[in-house]
């Protein structure tokens, strides 16, 4: 399916009633994909777009993703090692539709606004692997925040970082699976140490470093690429070592004592075990790495506009 980025800028209201709530767990891959394009529709903006800065630049592209429901955590079929801290396996429902970016946030998109804002960009911070449409590493939850709020500024939608749940959600597009694509994982599929396999994989090669977004491998149902590996991805919530208490309507959990913050995705440098769409793990709100990048979530809303 083509999915081609839009630039838009609307006031119109939903052409239709949006879908009813629907259970997305396990969908195959045409059904999720005919969910979004009704979604969009029924919003009247298309699938994959991207918000005016100004009258000469964009923003990041972003993917609408459906309202629905699914199980957050691994599956009982799933194979081990699956840790604690996934547990338990729960529902939740995401009463509207967000979009979620495309891509991980990049060089390219941090260097535009670091020009925009006249703030002195990191050069050092790419580890010398080079910028344009390799992922933004290096970065603090905290700066990840300072951009998604001078992208609201800029648009006057609000930009964020998503929730876990969300995250899960978009990365999962419908799956049971380990992977979005299935049970098991191979360098060919993703950017992560291929030293070590996951339940009977190939291995294979060991890149050691970050790859362009947009490198071609598998996306998931959604058109998201790269939701796992090469990066690992901030997410909205303090840690939690479990589930236990965790929203079940798709919101970013931030009450609690810890001051670190949720990352998912794996990256790079990560096993494949972390790979997996249940995977988690956590990093100080204010530390950098060079593992570590962030992808971009988006309100959208159902009564006026987008």
């Amino acid at each position: 399916m083509t999915q081609d980025s839009v630039t838009y800028k609307s006031d119109q209201p939903p052409r239709s009633k949006l879908l009813l709530l629907e259970n997305i767990h396990g969908w195959p891959t045409q059904s999720i994909q005919e969910l979004q394009r009704r979604t969009a529709d029924a919003l009247c903006m298309p699938i994959v777009f991207r918000d005016a800065l100004n009258p000469l630049d964009l923003g990041p592209e972003m993917v609408v993703i459906p309202a629905g429901a699914f199980l957050m955590g691994p599956s009982a079929e799933e194979i081990a090692p699956k840790q604690k801290e996934e547990f338990p396996q729960h529902m939740v429902t995401f009463a509207k539709p967000f979009a979620i970016g495309k891509y991980p946030v990049t060089f390219e998109e941090l260097d535009c606004f670091c020009l925009a804002i006249k703030r002195r960009s990191p050069y050092g911070c790419d580890q010398g692997w080079g910028r344009g449409r390799r992922p933004v590493i290096n970065i603090s939850w905290a700066t990840a925040q300072v951009y998604c709020a001078w992208l609201t500024k800029q648009t006057g939608y609000r930009y964020r970082l998503p929730s876990e749940s969300e995250w899960e959600y978009a990365c999962r597009a419908g799956s049971t699976t380990a992977f979005h694509w299935g049970s098991t994982i191979t360098p060919k599929q993703a950017n992560y140490d291929g030293n070590h396999s996951y339940c009977n994989g190939e291995k294979g090669q060991f890149r050691k470093r970050t790859l362009p977004v947009d490198y071609a491998f598998p996306i998931n149902a959604f058109s998201l690429h790269q939701m796992i590996g090469n990066v690992w991805e901030w997410c909205e919530d303090r840690w939690h070592g479990g589930y236990n208490g965790a929203p079940s309507d798709g919101s970013p959990w931030t009450t609690g004592v810890s001051e670190n913050c949720v990352i998912r995705g794996g990256s790079w440098y990560s096993g494949p075990n972390w790979l997996r769409s249940a995977s988690r793990a956590w990093w100080p709100s204010n530390g950098m790495d060079e593992h570590i990048g962030f992808r971009l979530a988006r309100d959208i809303s159902i009564y006026s506009g987008y």
